[in-house]
């Protein structure tokens, strides 16, 4: 836990918008009021809670999709977390159909035949599934580490008074 102590310690000359830190007992309270890790405020309130993850480890120039998966810091729970931000809102399937298969919509390139596009659609379905079920398993575990996030929160704010 020595490094989550240093988690919000403030440089002397203060950034307020500084990733992972909350630039006030304001925004801290904003970030405690979640209901789980899935309803964070973007970015901030999931910056603050990849760099919990990662042991306080945030590199200020690098966004949370942008973190290579071998980075310092980056264990399971890390990587999860990144897939899950990744994946959110995003529909393969749905994406195919617009930008590949629709006459109207599609992109020049997208020149293969209908019938060899309707089966890599399938394809980019299941992938979609499997996805779903793969963030089901993921925020579970991820629930948890946010309960002890609000733990850590909770302390700072006390701190803050």
């Amino acid at each position: 836990m020595s490094v989550l102590k240093n988690l919000f310690k403030k440089d002397k000359v203060q950034q307020p918008q500084k990733r992972g830190v909350p630039s006030g007992k304001e925004e801290l309270e904003e970030w405690m009021a979640a209901e789980n890790f899935s309803r964070l405020p973007a970015p901030r309130g999931q910056e603050a809670f990849f760099k919990f993850l990662r042991g306080g480890s945030y590199d200020e120039r690098v966004d949370i999709n942008d973190v290579p998966v071998t980075a310092y810091g980056m264990d399971n729970a890390a990587r999860g977390y990144q897939f899950w931000l990744k994946t959110e809102g995003v529909n393969l399937k749905s994406l195919f159909e617009t930008y590949i298969v629709e006459e109207d919509t599609k992109l020049d390139e997208a020149t293969e035949p209908y019938g060899e596009l309707e089966k890599k659609k399938e394809k980019a379905g299941e992938v979609d599934d499997y996805v779903k079920v793969l963030k089901a398993k993921i925020k579970v575990p991820l629930d948890d580490k946010y309960k002890l996030f609000k733990d850590f929160l909770e302390e700072e704010a006390k701190k803050m008074k």
